[in-house]
């Protein structure tokens, strides 16, 4: 069972109260699913995965990789069993050690959008924090699965970023 959680910057209080779900599916106001029920099944399908979502690489700014709070989807199961890790808010000029995730060279679009992400083994030194910071980098010292959204997936949903002013 997939819970739906539509916030405005309280995730953190939203997740720990998503009991009794597999998957928390999170998103903000300016977001639509296109076909909701193809959206679920391509999700259960994905099967096993900690965090599914818009993955992004911001060395470009020299802040740590961004989980895109435009939609993205937690498996509940893995999130008690760490836990429940705050999500992680942006942050700028903080300077933290992080290990640095392992990307694909291909990209969806620009540079910074990479088709998959995974555990790395260096680390490195990054001036900000972007949104999704904390459970990213959990999940990556955990060796847990983040999948970055396919292109299936993307098609099946839209997001109006005027709505919140942002990339």
């Amino acid at each position: 069972m997939i819970e739906i959680l539509v916030t405005d910057n309280n995730e953190d209080e939203l997740l720990r109260d998503a009991d009794g779900a597999d998957y928390a599916l999170i998103y903000r106001n300016g977001h639509r699913l296109l076909d909701k029920d193809l959206f679920y099944f391509e999700i259960h399908k994905a099967k096993e995965f900690f965090i599914m979502g818009h993955v992004l690489d911001r060395e470009s700014m020299d802040a740590y990789y961004e989980l895109h709070h435009q939609c993205y989807v937690i498996n509940l199961h893995m999130f008690r069993n760490l836990g429940k890790p705050l999500i992680g808010k942006q942050t700028l000029n903080s300077k933290h050690t992080q290990i640095k995730p392992n990307r694909s060279s291909d990209n969806y679009h620009d540079n910074y959008t990479p088709k998959w992400v995974s555990t790395g083994t260096s680390l490195k030194e990054y001036s900000h924090k972007a949104h999704g910071w904390n459970i990213l980098s959990i999940g990556f010292m955990n060796k847990l699965p983040i999948l970055v959204f396919n292109e299936r997936l993307r098609k099946l949903k839209e997001y109006d970023y005027e709505i919140n002013n942002c990339n």
